[in-house]
């Protein structure tokens, strides 16, 4: 090979292969795919944002990044409040009393009816707004109202269930459903009345959590809420981030996190990169490679309420 031969295979190499080429466990920028700290991605955070740090709920590493999220978010003077997939709104007073020290933890997890994954995960961001000016928020729909959208659907709502549903309640779009649908698909061949009512409840979360989320902001304009939730709710819009919008939070900066291990370059390049027909995956792709030993891997949040 000739010297300017080398020099022309270093320039292509370097200068024109696409950033996604560079694979490796980080923040990626979801438009351009360059490498970012965690302080350049937060910069343009301000007092009335919303934050959301998505999860695949059995990777410890995602928790730890989630609260670095927040300890960066305090490092930058901002006011942090916590807002939770894993509690429902209604138990907000057993929320309140557990942060402020009044309950012991065992009760509150017997109280909120804690189950599945380690609560030592998220122990400490429970805990964090205390240190950060901020509050606690659980922001989930009713469990009673979720199952029954999963066992009956909307149609088969009673009056009393159908009260709980946020005000102007909607579906997801339909990018959103498609993509719900192969997800829960891969779990069993499910008729299509089924996987309906399945993304009734998936909708009727990420609803609820917008609407929480809106009227938090609106009483405590001067907090940042950082949300903390499974990945399907938060990737590629549709769910949480677009009903977010919906109910006038217009300032919404997603961080997915991907854990890829296992995983070759080409399907990783797949999951961090946008995709051709659902676009941008988010505004920042958090990449972790963590071998997962103790808990199986779930493709779609409706299974943890089913579950």
């Amino acid at each position: 090979m000739s010297i300017l031969s080398a020099a022309l295979l270093i320039f292509v190499l370097v200068v024109v292969a696409p950033a996604w080429a560079a694979i490796a466990p980080g923040l990626y920028d979801g438009v351009t795919g360059q490498t970012v700290t965690l302080e350049q991605a937060l910069q343009t955070v301000r007092p009335g944002h919303v934050v959301v740090v998505s999860e695949q709920h059995d990777v410890a590493r995602h928790h730890e990044n989630q609260l670095a999220v927040l300890r960066t978010l305090k490092n930058l003077n901002l006011k942090v409040s916590v807002g939770l997939e894993f509690l429902s709104y209604p138990n907000q007073p057993w929320v309140d009393r557990y942060v402020r020290g009044e309950i012991e933890e065992a009760d509150f997890q017997q109280a909120i009816r804690w189950a599945g994954y380690p609560f030592e995960w998220y122990r400490p961001l429970m805990l964090f707004p205390r240190e950060a000016g901020g509050q606690t928020r659980a922001l989930n729909a009713p469990e009673r109202l979720t199952r029954a959208l999963g066992e009956r659907g909307l149609a088969g709502l009673s009056d009393e269930e159908r009260s709980w549903l946020p005000p102007n309640f909607q579906l997801g779009n339909d990018l959103y459903f498609e993509r719900f649908a192969t997800a829960v698909r891969e779990h069993g061949d499910l008729q299509e009345d089924v996987v309906r009512n399945f993304f009734a409840a998936q909708s009727a979360w990420d609803d609820t959590m917008a609407w929480q989320a809106r009227d938090f902001l609106i009483a405590n304009p001067d907090q940042v809420l950082v949300i903390i939730v499974g990945d399907f709710h938060a990737s590629y819009g549709g769910g949480l981030p677009d009903r977010l919008r919906a109910r006038g939070v217009t300032s919404v900066l997603v961080i997915s996190q991907v854990n890829a291990f296992g995983l070759s370059d080409e399907e990783i390049q797949s999951l961090i990169r946008p995709d051709p027909r659902h676009g941008m995956r988010a505004d920042f792709v958090w990449l972790t490679q963590e071998q997962i030993s103790d808990f199986d891997i779930r493709a779609s949040s409706w299974l943890d309420c089913e579950t």
